[in-house]
C-alpha cells in the first residue's frame, strides 16, 4: 500500500498544474479590466495635465500582474483540495480525496477493515500514478477573452504613444517649477549676503531676510503654477516698494558730498564710504583747536551745505548739522551737540543701507518675476515653430504636386 508521502509526492505536480491554470483563468478574466483602467487614466491625461501619466497608467496593471504571479507561485493549494478538484474534474467519485483522508488518519486501520482500506488506497494510488498533469489538467482558454484583451491592449498602446496635447503644459509646468527653484535659491543667497552688511540695523535686517526667505519657500513649494509664482513675487515687490524712500538718493548724495569734504579736511584722500562718515566727523572735530580760521569756515560751510541739502529729507539730521556748524564757527563746542550729530549720522547711514538693501531685494524680485514670466515660453515657441515648419513643408509639397499635375 502507498504511503502518505508517496501520495503527496504524486499529487504535487498536479497541484502545480492546477495553480497555474487558475492563474491563467484569473488573468483572462481580469486582464481586460486592468487594461481598461490603463486606458481610462490615459484618456484622463488627455483632458487634464497629469505628471508621469504613463507611469500612473501602467504601474497598477504591472503591480496587479506581479501580485497575481507571486500569489500563484507562493500560495499553494492544500493537497486535500487538489484531490477533491481532481475527483470532480475526472469523475473519480471522491476516490483520491477519500484515500488521502484515510492515509492521514492514524486510526484508520482500527476503524475500517484493513483489507478494504488497502484496496481503496491501492486503487486510488494506481489511478493517481496513471495521471499525466498535461492531460489530467489541460489548459483551456477562450479566444473571445483573448480577443478582448488584445483589443484593449492595442487601445492602451495607441493612447500611450500617441502625442498628448497636455505634454506641452506639463513641460511648461516643469520649466516653471525649475525656474522657481532657481529664483528661490537666488533670493536665499541674497538673504544670506545681508548678514555681511554691518551697517544695517539687526531688527531691520532680520525682517528683510524673513520676507525674502518666505517668498523663497513659496517658490520652492510651487508645483509649476506660473500665476501663483508671479503673484507671490508681486506681493514681495509691493511690500518692498512701500518701504522705499523716494528721497533716499538725494540724501545719499548730500551725505556723500559731506564725507568727501571731511575726508579732504582730514587728509584722507580715499573715497570714503558712508559708514565712515561719523568717524570722519569726529576726527575733524578733534582737530578743531589746531585749525586755522579758514579751515574752520570750510568745515562749517560743508556742514551747513549738507544741512541745507538734508532739510527736506532728514530734518533732524539737518538741524543737528546746522547747530554743529554754528558751534564750529564760534569755537565753543558742545559735547551733547556733537554726540547728537554723530548719532543722527549713524541713523542716516543705517537708513540708507536699508534703502540700498531694499533696492537690491526689489531688483532681485523683479528679475525673478521676469524669469518666471519667460519660463517655458522658449519651449512653447520652439514647438510652435516646429509646427509652422511642418505646415510649410506640407504646403510646399502640395504646391509641388500641383505643378506636376499641371505639367501632365
Amino acid at each position: 500500500m502507498a504511503t502518505m508521502q508517496e501520495f503527496l509526492s504524486a499529487l504535487r505536480p498536479l497541484g502545480w498544474r492546477l495553480r497555474w491554470r487558475d492563474a491563467l483563468e484569473r488573468f483572462l478574466a481580469q486582464a481586460w479590466l486592468a487594461l481598461a483602467l490603463v486606458c481610462a487614466v490615459l484618456i484622463l491625461s488627455r483632458l487634464v495635465p497629469i505628471a508621469n501619466y504613463r507611469l500612473w497608467a501602467w504601474l497598477p496593471a504591472a503591480l496587479w500582474l506581479l501580485g497575481m504571479a507571486v500569489y500563484s507561485a507562493f500560495v499553494p493549494l492544500p493537497p486535500l483540495r487538489v484531490a477533491r478538484r481532481l475527483d470532480a474534474e475526472l469523475h473519480l467519485r471522491d476516490r483520491l480525496a477519500t484515500s488521502l483522508d484515510l492515509l492521514r488518519r492514524p486510526d484508520a486501520t482500527q476503524r475500517f477493515d484493513p483489507d478494504l482500506l488497502q484496496r481503496q488506497v491501492h486503487s486510488a494510488w494506481n489511478t493517481l500514478r496513471s495521471l499525466q498533469p498535461a492531460q489530467a489538467v489541460p489548459f483551456t482558454s477562450s479566444w473571445r477573452l483573448w480577443g478582448r484583451i488584445a483589443a484593449v491592449l492595442l487601445v492602451a498602446l495607441v493612447l500611450t504613444w500617441l502625442p498628448n496635447p497636455q505634454d506641452a503644459i506639463l513641460r511648461e509646468r516643469a520649466a516653471v517649477a525649475q525656474a522657481a527653484e532657481q529664483q528661490a535659491a537666488q533670493l536665499e543667497r541674497l538673504a544670506q549676503e545681508l548678514d555681511k552688511d554691518t551697517t544695517l540695523d539687526p531688527a531691520q535686517r532680520e525682517a528683510l531676510q524673513r520676507q525674502l526667505r518666505e517668498i523663497a519657500e513659496r517658490l520652492r513649494q510651487n508645483p509649476g503654477d506660473r500665476e501663483e509664482a508671479l503673484a507671490d513675487l508681486a506681493e514681495l515687490q509691493e511690500q518692498l516698494r512701500q518701504r522705499l524712500d523716494p528721497q533716499a538718493a538725494a540724501q545719499r548724495n548730500a551725505l556723500q558730498q559731506l564725507a568727501q569734504s571731511l575726508a579732504a579736511m582730514t587728509q584722507n584722500q580715499s573715497n570714503p564710504d558712508l559708514d565712515e562718515l561719523a568717524k570722519l566727523l569726529d576726527e575733524a572735530l578733534k582737530n578743531l583747536d589746531t585749525m586755522t580760521p579758514e579751515q574752520r569756515e570750510a568745515l562749517a560751510g560743508a556742514l551747513e551745505q549738507a544741512a541745507a541739502q538734508l532739510a527736506g529729507t532728514n530734518p533732524n539730521l539737518a538741524a543737528s548739522l546746522s547747530q554743529l556748524a554754528q558751534q564750529v564757527r564760534s569755537g565753543a563746542m558742545d559735547g551733547a551737540t556733537q554726540q547728537a550729530a554723530s548719532e543722527a549720522l549713524q541713523e542716516a547711514t543705517q537708513s540708507l543701507a536699508l534703502q540700498e538693501a531694499l533696492g537690491e531685494a526689489l531688483n532681485a524680485a523683479q528679475g525673478a518675476a521676469q524669469a518666471m514670466a519667460q519660463a517655458g515660453q522658449q519651449q512653447q515657441g520652439q514647438g510652435q515653430q516646429a509646427q509652422g515648419q511642418q505646415g510649410q513643408g506640407q504646403q510646399g509639397q502640395g504646391q509641388s504636386d500641383d505643378q506636376l499635375d499641371a505639367l501632365d
